[in-house]
């Protein structure tokens, strides 16, 4: 998935708001779905524009990227993702059915 792919569908699954809002977990929020700190200066009730938020999303989309690829880099990781890999696979064949056969 690109870059362009992911932003998308992040955006896609977040919505947009301009100010600032509480998010279902009462987290003070703006713009797609960034969660506001005290060093983010955002003012209470203030319009931003989408440009102004879009340069805060990208940091909040590249630091997560960042930190995926790093939890993936870790040989645990990919232990415990091949070894689940494993399992799911092995328990959807032993659902599937080929011509009225059981696999």
């Amino acid at each position: 998935m690109s870059y362009e792919e992911l932003s998308k569908s992040v955006k896609l699954s977040e919505g947009f708001r301009n100010k600032i809002y509480q998010d279902t977990e009462g987290f003070d929020t703006i713009g797609w779905g960034h969660k506001v700190v005290p060093a983010d200066n955002f003012v209470a009730d203030k319009e931003y524009t989408e440009e102004e938020l879009q340069t805060v999303f990208d940091k909040d989309l590249s630091r997560a990227i960042a930190q995926a690829k790093q939890l993936m880099s870790q040989k645990w990781y990919r232990r415990f993702t091949r070894d689940s890999s494993t399992r799911l696979i092995g328990d959807v064949l032993s659902t599937w059915t080929i011509r009225g056969v059981k696999v």
